[in-house]
């Protein structure tokens, strides 16, 4: 399997730090964690990506999704992504990352009263032999975009918007729209709550897909129609992340932007 990966972070235009932090590691037999130009062949233990959009204040956010980030550089530099593993032990592993970061925070939260209120979301997604495994808390998302399907949104949100539209009680475009479209309703944070476990799912990729990981500075600016669009002209990986970013800022670019495209050239 060879992918491109390309991605972007910015700090937006109303906000004073980026509060965002993200994981890019093309290939897990290496734990050097950094961003491919080239195309590169990933082996049996796959590839990692995670994009993180803390909140609870400016230190505190900054610290929660640095803290969310870090967790999974160790489970990176552990190499417990071994060849062969089943769906249902992968999840047990993202489960496991998980409470060990909300561990971290609690432990965190009792040492320095500054972070207390402090949480994070989380997207993360593992591919590796022509599957992507995800899993996911908060309102942070992954998209996937195939040519003749078009874009699909492969995540669900945890927040007070999309219990709205679960209950039939706004449309998309109100949801787009909603004044209390940043409420979560479940994050990893500073308290131990097992409600904060993530979501996962799972499917099979092919050749030409692309992977979008973003944090909601870039959803909460352009509607899906419109990512869809940019992914389906602009070819170049690093172009379509700049173009995201930028089509973000120029929207009004209100909170943090990340993203992370993932090119599969080859399953």
């Amino acid at each position: 399997m060879k992918i491109k990966v390309a991605s972007l972070t910015d700090t937006g235009l109303m906000r004073k730090n980026n509060e965002d932090s993200l994981l890019v590691c093309p290939d897990l037999r290496d734990i050097a964690i950094t961003e491919m130009e080239e195309s590169i062949e990933v082996g049996l233990e796959g590839a990692l990506f995670a994009v993180a959009d803390g909140m609870g204040g400016t230190v505190a956010g900054e610290e929660a999704s640095r803290m969310a980030i870090k967790g999974l550089e160790g489970l990176v530099g552990s190499k417990v992504f071994k060849p062969g593993l089943p769906k249902e032990e992968i999840e047990r592993i993202f489960d496991i990352a998980c409470m060990g970061i909300q561990i971290s925070m609690v432990d965190l939260g009792q040492e320095d009263p500054d972070t207390l209120g402090m949480g994070t979301t989380l997207v993360m997604g593992l591919i590796r032999e022509g599957v992507v495994h995800l899993a996911w808390v908060g309102d942070s998302r992954c998209y996937l975009y195939r040519k003749g399907s078009g874009l699909s949104c492969m995540t669900k949100d945890h927040s007070y918007v999309q219990l709205l539209l679960d209950q039939g009680s706004i449309t998309p475009d109100e949801a787009f729209h909603h004044p209390h479209s940043n409420f979560v309703t479940r994050y990893l944070w500073c308290e131990d709550d097992d409600e904060s476990l993530p979501d996962h799912t799972s499917f099979m990729l092919k050749a030409g897909d692309r992977l979008l990981f973003c944090s909601d500075g870039v959803n909460g600016m352009l509607r899906d129609r419109e990512i869809e669009e940019v992914m389906a002209e602009e070819a170049e990986t690093r172009a379509c992340v700049q173009r995201l970013v930028s089509d973000a800022i120029d929207r009004g670019g209100k909170d943090n932007i990340t993203s992370i495209l993932v090119d599969l050239l080859t399953i």
